[in-house]
């Protein structure tokens, strides 16, 4: 039997983690999840995740920060992104240029779409 593959969610509200952790775990998914832009990175490297979800507005430096760090990093910059979050994605785009080829969804956003997104992500 193959080992599940692993999603990371970097997302400040416990709330969303728990919709995304029963719902991604419910079609075979692994879930780790932190709480800030501090813990990202480091459980990023820690648990070596397939795929990220990420939230832009979180404490402690942001998810833009999150995101530009992971891409610098020899180590995470294979990792796909799929960002997450309250903030229109044209304005993510302006503040973050290099997010172009991530996708982006605006919460709340229909968990099916989000479900396709992920495996359009994880073939």
């Amino acid at each position: 039997m193959s080992t599940p593959r692993k999603i990371l969610i970097i997302d400040d509200d416990p709330d969303v983690q728990a919709i995304l952790r029963t719902m991604l775990e419910r079609d075979g998914y692994q879930v780790v999840a932190a709480l800030d832009a501090m813990q990202g990175p480091m459980v990023t490297r820690k648990e070596s995740p397939d795929l990220i979800i990420l939230d832009i507005m979180m404490p402690a430096g942001g998810g833009a920060a999150v995101f530009q760090r992971l891409r610098q990093n020899t180590l995470t910059s294979h990792i796909p992104i799929l960002i997450y979050s309250a903030v229109p994605s044209e304005q993510i785009r302006h503040v973050l240029p290099q997010a172009a080829a991530a996708p982006v969804l605006t919460k709340p956003v229909d968990l099916e779409r989000l479900t396709a997104e992920v495996k359009k992500l994880l073939p």
